[in-house]
């Protein structure tokens, strides 16, 4: 199993703050070959100096919860940090599904969003 076997939509992918993204997956394998499966809404900066990271929503399933191999997740997006593209640091919002599998090593398939309209930075 590796990423190509997690299929994923969000909706929608173009948000404000305070409005809900929906996520749907499907994992396509057998519970028996999956240990566990995270799903999260997370951000994460790019750019010089240090990255940064978080986590907005981060749920951890067993292989036979209900929703672990398909399923939706949602949350209400926060007011901050919104996306942004800048020439020195740029700032990513994604949906993931991580897969914790009984052998190997863990794999996770993520789809981008956009939060908040901020204009790019000038070069």
């Amino acid at each position: 199993m590796n990423a190509d076997d997690v299929e994923m939509r969000v909706e929608p992918d173009q948000l404000e703050p305070g409005d809900t993204i929906r996520v749907w997956y499907r994992i396509h394998g057998q519970a028996e070959e999956i240990a566990a499966v995270e799903r999260s809404i997370r951000w994460r900066t790019e750019g010089k100096g240090d990255e940064d990271d978080g986590a907005e929503f981060r749920e951890r399933l067993a292989p036979d919860d209900d929703g672990a191999l398909e399923g939706a997740f949602e949350t209400v997006m926060p007011a901050s940090p919104l996306s942004y593209d800048g020439a020195v640091v740029s700032i990513r919002w994604f949906a993931a599904v991580r897969v914790i599998p009984q052998s190997g090593q863990p794999f996770e398939r993520r789809a981008p969003f956009h939060l908040g309209h901020v204009a790019p930075a000038d070069v």
